[in-house]
C-alpha cells in the first residue's frame, strides 16, 4: 500500500498530468464559449433561423431580378419614346411645311450648266444602270419637246419649264417644294387600264400648275411605270425619288375636289387618282380660268403626252421592229382599235370580269355583234384614208377580233390591213393575277398604243 502525503506536490502533479494527457487523447475537441452561447441562443429563441436565412437569400435574389427587369423596361421605354418623338418631329416638319413654291424663285439659280436630276437611275439591265438621257436640263433649252409646239398654250409651256427647273434643284431644297403625286398602288382595288390611267393627264398638269406643285407619277400595279415608260430627252422627269415619303392614302379621287384645294395647303405631298371622263372637266376648267376655247383637251393631249413619256429602250426596239415588219411609216397609215372586252361594249352578256380577266368567247351572238363592229370600223378607216393605198393598222383587246380582221375580213378597198396576231388575249393593266406576271407580259399594250399614236 502506497501512502501519498498531501504535502507531496510532485506526485500529485505527476498523476494529474498523466490523467489529463490520457483524457485529451480519447475525447473530441470542445467548442469555444462563443460557439456554445450561439448554439444555446439558437436552440432556445429561434429554432427555424437557418430556414429564415434561406428565405432571406431567396428574397434578395428575387428583388435583384425584379430590379433588373425594371431597368430593362425603363431603357426600352426610353428608346420607344425617343423613336416616337423623332418620328413625330420629322412628320410635323415634312408634312406640315406651309411654305409655298414660287415658280420664278429659282430661275436666277439656273444657268446653261448641265445639272443631273436626282432619282433617274435604274437598277437592272444596261439601260437601267446608267443615267438616262433625259436627266439633263438647261434653262429654256430649245431641245425641250414642247418648245416648238403650236398645240400647247403658253401657261402649259411655262409650267413644264418650271417643272424642269424644280427637278434640277429638288434634292437640295425639297422641303421648300410641294408635290402632286398620281398613284396606282398594289393595295388599290382598281386603277383602270391604259386609258383610265392616262386620260386625266391634262387635268393633272393643269391642277399642278394652279397649285404650284411638282407633278410626279407613282405606280406599283402591275409594276412601276418606269418598267414601261421614261421621259423623253430634256422632257419632264415625273419619277418619284426614293427619299420622298409618299402617303399611301389618296387625297383626291374626284375632279370636284380640285376646286377646293385650300383644304390641302398644309399637305406637302398631295396624292390623287382619277378615272372619270376628263374632257368636259378640262375644257370647262380652262375656259373659266383663261376665257378661251382654242386649246382644247383633244388639241393639247398628243403634244403634252409626248412631252412626258417615251418607251423604255427594250420596248422602243420592239416598236422599230414592228414598224419595219409591217412597212408602216409614221403619219402615213390609218389605225383602228376595237375595244371588244369593255363592259359597256355590248358584245357579250357574260360577267364584267371578262374585261380584266379575259376569256371572251368568240361565237354565237357575241361573234356576230363583234364582226359587225369590225367591219364598220374598217370601212370607216378606209374612208378616212382616202383613195390612196396606204395601209390600215388593226388591233384589239381580243386576239379573235384581230385574227378575223387580218385573215377573214374581205375589204372593199385597196387599203391593205396589217397588224400583229397574238396567240392569247392581251393583258389588261388592272388584271387580278399581276403578282405572277413579269413586266414584259404587258409590253403588247404599250406597243399597240405607240403604233396607234404614230398613225395619221
Amino acid at each position: 500500500m502506497t501512502i501519498i502525503s498531501p504535502h507531496d506536490s510532485s506526485s500529485t502533479s505527476s498523476c494529474s498530468s498523466s490523467s489529463s494527457s490520457s483524457s485529451d487523447e480519447n475525447s473530441t475537441p470542445t467548442k469555444t464559449d462563443k460557439q456554445t452561447a450561439a448554439d444555446e441562443f439558437t436552440h432556445r429563441f429561434s429554432p427555424d433561423l437557418p430556414v429564415a436565412f434561406t428565405r432571406l437569400r431567396k428574397g434578395k435574389k428575387k428583388r435583384r431580378t425584379r430590379y433588373l427587369n425594371l431597368e430593362k423596361t425603363f431603357l426600352l421605354s426610353v428608346l420607344i419614346c425617343g423613336f416616337v418623338t423623332i418620328s413625330f418631329i420629322e412628320y410635323h416638319y415634312f408634312y406640315n411645311n406651309n411654305r409655298a413654291v414660287n415658280p420664278s424663285s429659282l430661275s436666277s439659280l439656273l444657268s446653261d450648266t448641265i445639272i443631273e436630276l436626282p432619282g433617274t437611275t435604274h437598277k437592272n439591265d444596261a439601260w437601267r444602270s446608267s443615267k438616262i438621257s433625259h436627266s439633263r436640263c438647261r434653262q429654256k433649252s430649245p431641245s425641250r419637246p414642247w418648245a416648238q409646239s403650236k398645240n400647247l398654250p403658253e401657261y402649259l409651256k411655262a409650267y413644264l419649264d418650271w417643272h424642269v427647273e424644280m427637278r434640277c434643284v429638288m434634292e437640295q431644297n425639297h422641303l421648300q417644294q410641294k408635290y402632286l403625286v398620281v398613284q396606282c398602288l398594289k393595295e388599290f382595288s382598281r386603277c383602270g387600264g391604259f386609258a383610265d390611267r392616262f386620260k386625266s393627264l391634262p387635268v393633272y398638269v393643269f391642277e399642278a400648275y394652279k397649285m404650284n406643285r411638282i407633278l410626279l407619277i407613282q405606280w406599283t400595279k402591275p409594276f412601276p411605270l418606269e418598267e414601261f415608260l421614261i421621259a423623253p430627252p430634256f422632257g419632264i422627269n415625273w419619277t418619284v425619288p426614293e427619299w420622298l415619303l409618299v402617303p399611301s392614302n389618296t387625297h383626291i379621287t374626284r375632279y370636284t375636289q380640285f376646286g377646293n384645294t385650300n383644304n390641302y395647303q398644309s399637305q406637302v405631298v398631295l396624292t390623287t387618282r382619277l378615272q372619270n371622263p376628263a374632257v368636259a372637266y378640262y375644257n370647262s376648267r380652262v375656259f373659266r380660268e383663261f376665257n378661251e376655247r382654242i386649246y382644247t383637251y383633244s388639241r393639247i393631249y398628243h403634244d403634252l403626252f409626248f412631252s412626258m413619256f417615251n418607251l423604255v429602250p427594250p420596248l422602243h426596239s420592239m416598236l422599230e421592229g414592228r414598224m419595219e415588219q409591217l412597212a408602216l411609216t409614221p403619219g402615213e397609215y390609218t389605225s383602228v382599235h376595237v375595244r371588244a372586252r369593255h363592259p359597256d361594249s355590248g358584245f357579250y352578256n357574260d360577267s364584267k370580269t371578262i374585261d380584266k380577266s379575259g376569256g371572251l368567247i368568240f361565237q354565237g351572238r357575241t361573234k356576230d355583234k363583234l364582226v359587225a363592229s369590225i367591219q364598220k370600223a374598217l370601212n370607216c378607216a378606209s374612208i378616212l384614208a382616202g383613195n390612196n393605198s396606204t395601209p390600215i393598222y388593226f388591233t384589239s383587246d381580243s386576239h379573235h377580233a384581230t385574227k378575223y380582221a387580218l385573215h377573214i375580213f374581205m375589204p372593199s378597198t385597196s387599203h391593205p390591213i396589217v397588224g400583229i396576231t397574238h396567240a392569247v388575249e392581251p393583258l389588261h393593266l388592272d388584271e387580278p393575277h399581276f403578282f405572277s406576271r413579269k413586266p414584259s407580259d404587258y409590253y403588247a399594250t404599250f406597243l399597240d398604243m405607240w403604233v396607234l399614236s404614230n398613225s395619221q
